[in-house]
């Protein structure tokens, strides 16, 4: 059996990260808002431009805001935010000592940092292959990757990740522990939706 994960919001948690680093963001041009506020509207489909402006900021603020935090999210600094969701360890390890193949895909734009992070967190020796795609061409890359690997089941926990799989004919399992909630992955038509990887059985999806 061959499956894949997505990374942020899905292995590890990516709230604080991008609350943290919005923080200092916004710090740069005093400017105060509800972070929490800014993670529900994301949950709910928002980007962060669109959050920001939902809050009150004039655009051209929103927009220097957004490109320092774009800039600076993938940083080593911020990384350190960023932590296994409970139950990943052991579910992955279990996995991997069962002989299943496990891939992990994430997006990001300096793939320099992820091996760094993946050793930090413990987990590089799980995975089969890891496979760092553009965020410009996530979907696209995801789902060539998908087919070629021949990838029967991928988790990830947006609706970017379930194109991928769905333009790959792959089983899409989602979670609504990252950065879309249940709801609105559920009005993406996502069948198949946990809170998080501990909640899941792979024997549900095999029978």
């Amino acid at each position: 059996m061959k499956i894949a994960f997505d990374f942020d919001g899905t292995l590890v948690s990516c709230k604080q990260k991008q609350m943290n680093c919005l923080r200092y963001a916004l710090s740069l041009y005093k400017i105060q808002v509800d972070l929490n506020h800014i993670w529900r509207l994301k949950q709910s489909g928002a980007n962060t431009y669109d959050s920001l402006l939902n809050c009150g900021i004039d655009p051209i603020a929103s927009k220097h805001v957004c490109l320092k935090w774009q800039a600076s999210i993938e940083d080593p600094f911020w990384a350190k935010f960023d932590n296994l969701f409970g139950g990943v360890y052991d579910l992955l390890s279990g996995y991997y000592k069962q002989g299943i193949w496990l891939y992990l895909i994430t997006a990001r734009s300096r793939p320099e940092w992820v091996a760094p992070q993946l050793l930090r967190l413990g987990i590089s020796e799980f995975f089969h292959k890891i496979q760092i795609v553009s965020p410009l061409s996530a979907t696209k890359d995801k789902a060539e990757f998908l087919t070629e690997h021949e990838i029967e089941y991928y988790f990830g926990d947006s609706e970017l990740d379930f194109w991928a799989a769905e333009k790959a004919n792959v089983k899409f399992i989602g979670l609504s522990s990252g950065q879309r909630s249940k709801e609105f992955l559920v009005s993406k038509g996502i069948r198949h939706i946990f809170s998080n990887l501990s909640e899941f059985e792979i024997n549900s999806l095999l029978t």
